[in-house]
Parts: C-alpha cells; structure tokens; sequence
C-alpha cells in the first residue's frame, strides 16, 4: 500500500488544496481508505493489497 500512497501524493502535489496544506503545516494530510476502513499512517508499509481492494483518498474537512 506504500507505494500506492507514494504515487497518490505525487499525482496530487500541485493540487491547490494538497499545495495550501504542505505550505501550512508541512503535510498534506490525506486520509486513505482501503476498502471503507481507515488505515492509519503507521500502517501503510504493512498492508498489502490484493485484486480487487477499493483505495479511496480524501482531504480533511472542517465542519461545524
């Protein structure tokens, strides 16, 4: 899953919210979801994924 996560923040470096974050806070602070569960950051190098895993991303977004 590493290196699926790798790729995604490449791709999405110069998206203008992924830009804003980096420059704020120094991270980009994707979530990633691997078929509808969260996997928390410490977790990327050890979960393996198989055919047919659904990788979802997404920005945090603040509500109120």
């Amino acid at each position: 899953m590493a290196e699926v996560v790798k790729n995604i923040r490449e791709e999405n470096q110069d998206d203008p919210v992924s830009r804003s974050l980096i420059q704020e806070t120094g991270n980009d602070h994707l979530t990633f979801i691997l078929n509808k569960r969260i996997i928390p950051h410490r977790n990327f190098e050890k979960t393996a994924l198989k055919e047919g895993d659904e990788i979802r991303w997404m920005y945090p977004y603040a509500g109120g």
